[in-house]
Order: structure tokens, then sequence, then C-alpha cells
């Protein structure tokens, strides 16, 4: 009767410690980490887009700096409106795959055994953050905010570094 109390405790407690210690320190459950791959990706497919439109900003602002500040410096009104048009309309784009983005990646952080992806997506959301800053330092069209401010881009490009560290690092 003793043995089989002794080894009921131990059996019980050789059980119960796995559980306990993974629920301490937040462990990497397969399940979870299966479905925080699949929000990893679909994360960063749509910060691919979000990187493309961001490009067309740059670029389209980049033009408006050159007609209105260069040697041939000139805006016609019609200019001007099909400039705000492809301002707003990449913006809007853009606007829509960070909404996308920080739902995947949210989504992440909301799964309870899944700490190394975590790591990347919480790196991911301020990614996010730096661009919608830096999105709305560009919305309207005065020549003062055309230009990308370096703080940003040193930010964004800082961001993406660390992120893909983490993702090598863990092998995400």
């Amino acid at each position: 009767m003793k043995k089989l109390t002794v080894y009921l405790l131990i059996t019980s407690l050789a059980l119960a410690f796995p559980t306990l210690s993974g629920g301490c320190e937040g462990g990497n459950n397969a399940a979870d980490m299966a479905r925080a791959k699949e929000f990893m990706q679909t994360g960063d497919e749509w910060m691919a887009k979000v990187e493309a439109d961001f490009q067309i900003i740059l670029e389209t602002r980049s033009e408006m700096m050159d007609k209105a500040t260069g040697d041939d410096a000139h805006l016609r009104a019609d200019e001007i409106d099909e400039i705000a048009d492809n301002l707003e309309s990449a913006s809007n784009i853009m606007a829509n795959s960070l909404k996308q983005a920080r739902a995947a990646y949210q989504e992440i952080k909301s799964l309870e055994d899944a700490r190394d992806y975590k790591e990347y997506a919480i790196t991911m959301l301020e990614m996010i953050a730096e661009y919608e800053a830096s999105s709305s330092m560009r919305q309207s069209l005065d020549l003062q905010s055309a230009a990308t401010p370096a703080a940003s881009e040193n930010n964004l490009n800082s961001l993406k570094q660390k992120a893909e560290a983490i993702k090598s690092e863990k092998k995400l």
C-alpha cells in the first residue's frame, strides 16, 4: 500500500510538472506554434504589400517635389489634383494592408504558447506603428511634409533588421 501511494504521488508529480513549468514561462506548444507560423506568414504577406505601397507614396511625393521645386517648377491645378488622388489612393491601400497585418500579428500575441513568435509579432507591431506615424506625417500636400523624415526611415530600417534577426535566430 505504501509503495502504491508513493508511486501514485511520483506519477502525478511527473505528469503535473511539465504543465506547471510550461505555464510559468509561456512555452512553445506545437499547436500554438503552427498557428503562430500561419499568422506570421499572413502578416508578412500584408507587410510586403505595405512596403510596396509605401514606395509608391514616396515616389509620388518625390514627383510632386520635382514639379514644385525643380528648374522647370510648375504645378497646374489638374496635376495637383492627380497627385493628391494618387497619394490618397496609395495611402488608403496601405492603411488597409497595415490593418490586415496588425490583425495577424495580434493573433500571434493572443496565443498562449508561442513565445518566439510573440517576440517577432511585437516587433512587427512596432513597425506598423512607425509606418502609420510616417504616413500620417505625409497626409498633407504641403511641401514641408513631402520629404521623408530621416528618423522615420532609420526607425523602419532598424525594426526591419530586428525582425529579420529574430526570424533568423529563432528559425521562424
